[in-house]
């Protein structure tokens, strides 16, 4: 049983397997998957391994805002 500062385990599996894989943020953002992977491995964005790496969508945009010039790939 999850306590109030505990955050519950199950909610957050289920939430995240709806985040996107490498290769749909990829598309998504017109950006090559080996980018997207480096930015994972480096932890520059929130992501979890479940059934295919899942990565945090508002994680990817927030640093997306931060990184991303157009015309850089």
């Amino acid at each position: 049983m999850a306590t109030k500062t505990e955050p519950d385990p199950q909610r957050f599996i289920r939430e995240a397997s709806t985040w996107p894989t490498i290769r749909e943020t990829a598309e998504a953002w017109h950006v090559p998957e080996r980018y997207v992977r480096s930015m994972v491995e480096r932890r520059r964005v929130a992501a979890v391994r479940l059934d295919f790496i899942r990565i945090n969508p508002e994680s990817w945009a927030e640093y997306m805002r931060t990184v991303y010039r157009p015309g850089d790939f």
